[in-house]
């Protein structure tokens, strides 16, 4: 048996070569988040024009993106399923220059999509760790649908950071099953906590009331997030089952906060399937079993999330109309990003004994010009939640509980956590399309 090393040497290749090993017409699966394989997608970029009908689906990439050229047309096509964050203007501009497109899809459906051949892969391209005396990298901070397009893909291209740390979880990749290995040694990109204002600490000082000790916590990154995860530290024994673990969650972790103690599910472990944050958070995270990265069908499942009880969903969005029907991808028409986990985490939480769903948001944007909340989503927008899924929202002016409550309750609680300046327009909008006050 050939010595896993020497098959290491064999399958080296400078990262200029990658236009080589990558066939027209090839579908390409990427790394997402900090694991986003940022070398070789910048050869990528810069080679695009040695591409011949090549597509590439990505979660949310890590760094920019400059797949959205006009002149890439015919070379390479940018297809994510969660569009890339802080980017959408250019991503837009590619849709319409037909170099990106969309793929609609839950974060829990993104595997089958792969392994039943209705979205092909033909290439993976793999972010990992250095090999261990076995010869087993890691995935690293992401495992989402890697190890899917693997076995799916005729070619596996693993891009090798020296600086990516080893994760636990269901994230190991032999050398063997490598057919090109890509060296690297660069840092990974890095999400810093963002600052707070009075009124996302607000939110997150509402939500903490809904959220009691030993409860099993779901979040993201980013204001509202951090701001919830803020307003726990007077908590215990909380947990994690999440898609995203972030650098809050290791502050609760590191501040005896989140001890995983009373989780039903994985006792003692916080599970997610993607880590990204702060370089503190990847050098904490490496070689620590109490964070564990599963497969993302797996962690993301409705059905698995309920096994932990009191299970929490923190998710924000875009807009909310008065009836409870979330809009979290796009800005009207225009795509924005995608369902990522939303949906799946909404499902579980409403599933799991003594869980509850919260969406939050701010109650208004343009600097106070623009209601968040309204009587009905922007012409275009793609329904993210339903609302018949719905069942808390959260801005800074309070709780609007849902749960069994008629078309007329809902707007009558919405428009109660609504900006006071929009309140009145709210209820004058609501009575001129259906007749009668929503606060009678």
């Amino acid at each position: 048996m050939t010595d896993w090393k020497e098959l290491y040497q064999q399958k080296l290749i400078p990262v200029e070569d990658i236009a080589k090993v990558i066939p027209p017409h090839s579908h390409c699966s990427l790394s997402d988040g900090a694991a986003d394989p940022r070398a070789i997608t910048r050869e990528i970029e810069k080679r695009y024009a040695e591409f011949t009908d090549v597509s590439f689906m990505q979660g949310p990439p890590g760094e920019r993106i400059e797949m959205f050229d006009p002149r890439m047309e015919g070379h390479i096509r940018y297809e994510p399923f969660v569009g890339p964050v802080g980017q959408y203007k250019d991503y837009w501009q590619g849709i319409h220059a037909g170099i990106s497109d969309y793929l609609p899809s839950y974060f829990s459906s993104i595997e089958r999509l792969i392994r039943d051949g209705h979205y092909p892969i033909d290439v993976a391209i793999l972010s990992l760790s250095e090999p261990n005396e076995q010869g087993y990298c890691t995935m690293g901070v992401s495992c989402s649908y890697q190890r899917t397009a693997m076995r799916s893909a005729k070619i596996v291209i693993g891009q090798i950071n020296k600086q990516m740390p080893r994760i636990f979880g269901e994230t190991s990749v032999h050398v063997s099953e490598l057919d090109y290995i890509i060296e690297v040694d660069e840092p990974l990109p890095v999400i810093p906590n963002s600052s707070i204002g009075d009124a996302e600490r607000q939110i997150g000082e509402y939500c903490a009331s809904l959220i009691e000790d030993g409860a099993t916590i779901q979040a993201g990154i980013g204001k509202l997030p951090n701001a919830v995860l803020d307003a726990l530290s007077t908590k215990k024994d909380l947990g994690v089952h999440s898609e995203l673990f972030t650098s809050k969650m290791m502050d609760l972790a590191e501040a005896g906060v989140i001890t995983a103690a009373k989780k039903t599910l994985h006792n003692g472990i916080n599970i997610a399937t993607v880590l990204e944050g702060t370089k503190e958070l990847y050098d904490w995270a490496d070689d620590n079993p109490f964070v564990q990265l599963y497969p993302v069908e797996y962690v993301n499942n409705p059905a698995v999330i309920a096994k932990n009880e009191n299970l929490i969903s923190i998710n924000s969005c875009i807009e909310v109309d008065l009836f409870g029907q979330v809009a979290a991808e796009s800005f009207g028409h225009k795509q924005a990003t995608g369902a990522g986990g939303q949906v799946d985490f909404v499902r579980g939480a409403t599933m799991s004994k003594g869980g509850k769903s919260i969406i939050v948001i701010n109650s208004t944007a343009a600097g106070g010009s623009v209601s968040k909340i309204s009587l009905f989503l922007a012409p275009g927008s793609i329904v993210t939640t339903p609302r018949n899924e719905t069942q808390f929202i959260v801005t800074e002016y309070g709780i609007a509980d849902l749960r069994g409550k008629t078309n007329q309750e809902r707007a009558k609680a919405l428009i109660g956590i609504a900006h006071p300046d929009f309140r009145g327009e709210l209820r004058d909008e609501f009575m001129r399309y259906f007749g009668f006050d929503p606060l009678r």
